[in-house]
């Protein structure tokens, strides 16, 4: 409880010293009345998201740690669930594979050649680079979102018979989803490389963009 306590309060003040260093800085460049409500709205977000923190910091702090002292156990189940995903499809676990290439090949169809207008270039990018940069980091975002949001259902047999932390299930099935996201990332890496984009410094964001 002690160990709470002072890390609140050293959270808070780095937020004053945060929120004071937004209240004295100064753009010479920037609009007067704009710049007040920036700054307002800034250390508004601020303070919300140490409110958030001190309210919820049994599940923020707590969680971390329960996720690493489970790391093998969740590495384990992770990879056994991205085995038995479709296992019992024809194609087996290449399917998880082509499905997504499978869905990128229509849509690149269907805007390319089946309209009326076919869509050839985007800002000066290939059509199907700007459509696969843009797909592939939601594959990951729908199938994290739907199978983690399922994964009590999916793992009640452990939670029902077994002495089992509940926390770590969501992740088990997000990390499952990673290993196929690492793989269309990989691809569209490759797709960018064969279209003549090659890597810059915006390429650091990949990360980012990724998660």
């Amino acid at each position: 409880m002690e160990r709470k306590k002072k890390t609140i309060l050293a959270v808070a003040a780095l937020a004053v010293v945060w929120s004071l260093y937004i209240i004295l800085h100064h753009n010479p460049l920037a609009v007067p009345i704009q710049e007040k409500v920036k700054k307002c709205i800034s250390i508004f977000i601020l303070w919300s998201a140490f409110g958030i923190f001190a309210k919820f910091y049994d599940w923020i702090v707590l969680l971390p740690q329960e996720l690493f002292a489970n790391r093998k156990l969740i590495w384990k189940l992770a990879k056994n669930d991205f085995r038995s995903k479709y296992a019992g499809s024809y194609m087996g676990i290449v399917w998880v594979f082509l499905q997504p290439a499978v869905t990128v090949l229509v849509y690149w169809f269907v805007f390319t050649m089946g309209g009326r207008t076919p869509v050839s270039d985007t800002q000066g990018y290939p059509f199907v680079v700007w459509l696969i940069v843009g797909i592939v980091p939601w594959f990951f975002f729908s199938d994290a979102w739907g199978q983690g949001t399922s994964a009590l259902l999916s793992y009640q047999f452990l939670v029902k018979k077994v002495v089992f932390k509940i926390s770590i299930l969501p992740i088990i099935k997000i990390l499952s989803a990673f290993f196929i996201h690492v793989f269309l990332v990989a691809v569209t890496l490759v797709i960018l490389l064969l279209n003549g984009i090659y890597p810059n410094p915006y390429w650091i964001q990949i990360p980012y963009f990724s998660l």
